[in-house]
């Protein structure tokens, strides 16, 4: 069984420190078989991937260091 996770992420709000993105993914297979249906490597078809992350970059001298917090939720 083959299977196919595909991915998006979308900046919602940018400014010179922080960083907010959104990101949706989900799974589907090309290649069915009898027995599983509609199952595939991630469980069933449709989305499993809902994410949510914001970075803030950290001045440190002349460096700037991302530092980021991600919120996934997976449905099963």
């Amino acid at each position: 069984m083959y299977s196919t996770f595909v991915s998006a992420e979308y900046s919602v709000y940018r400014n010179e420190h922080w960083i907010v993105d959104v990101g949706l993914g989900g799974t589907f297979a090309f290649n069915r078989d009898d027995l599983d249906g509609d199952a595939n490597f991630y469980g069933n078809d449709g989305i499993n991937q809902i994410s949510l992350r914001t970075t803030y970059k950290l001045k440190l001298g002349r460096f700037d260091m991302p530092v980021l917090r991600m919120r996934c939720g997976i449905r099963i």
